[in-house]
């Protein structure tokens, strides 16, 4: 499914589940993490060598849909040239 804003309204835990990834099939690594707490954020997963990283990208309130996607497409695009974004971004929080 492409993950749309209407799509996302529509989504829900499964019982018993505290947290669930939903993932979108246009942009593979892409996807909207919902939590039982009520959290709903935008998440792009990718591999630097062996290790998955996953970084959150915002909230649903913060970015809408095509926001996202277009920083996810940043991120994996980074990820593919080599770099790791997650490890960038810890780095600048660290310094700060």
């Amino acid at each position: 499914m492409r993950l749309t804003k209407t799509v996302v309204a529509r989504l829900a835990l499964l019982p018993g589940k505290a947290e669930a990834i939903f993932w979108d099939e246009a942009l593979p690594g892409f996807g909207v993490r919902l939590r039982a707490g009520g959290s709903v954020v935008w998440v792009v997963q990718y591999r630097v060598g062996r290790r998955q990283r996953r970084v959150t990208l915002g909230s649903l309130a913060q970015l809408d849909p095509d926001e996202a996607r277009a920083e996810a497409r940043r991120v994996l695009a980074k990820a593919q040239l080599g770099q790791d974004p997650q490890a960038a971004r810890r780095e600048r929080e660290a310094q700060a």
